[in-house]
């Protein structure tokens, strides 16, 4: 599909060398961007949905193993 976006003029250059750097044309390195930024806010989506029902809910079967887990979920990378 075929669309046409604004964005500043920094970070078209920004995307412009990054592309070229990756010997990727335009159209595929946005593609790649656009796909790794939904992933990314896909997982931040269940990282923060994991992290209400345990901080949260009283359906949680073990309120201690939910305390202990909670410092741990914070510091990883999700």
């Amino acid at each position: 599909m075929k669309t046409a976006i604004s964005i500043p003029d920094e970070l078209f250059e920004q995307a412009e060398r990054a592309s070229k750097n990756m010997r990727v044309s335009r159209s595929e390195f946005y593609s790649l961007a656009l796909g790794k930024f939904l992933e990314t806010r896909c997982e931040q989506e269940i990282a923060s949905k994991l992290h209400d029902f345990y901080s949260t809910s009283s359906d949680s079967p073990d309120s201690a193993l939910s305390a202990a887990q909670f410092p741990i979920m914070k510091r990883s990378e999700w």
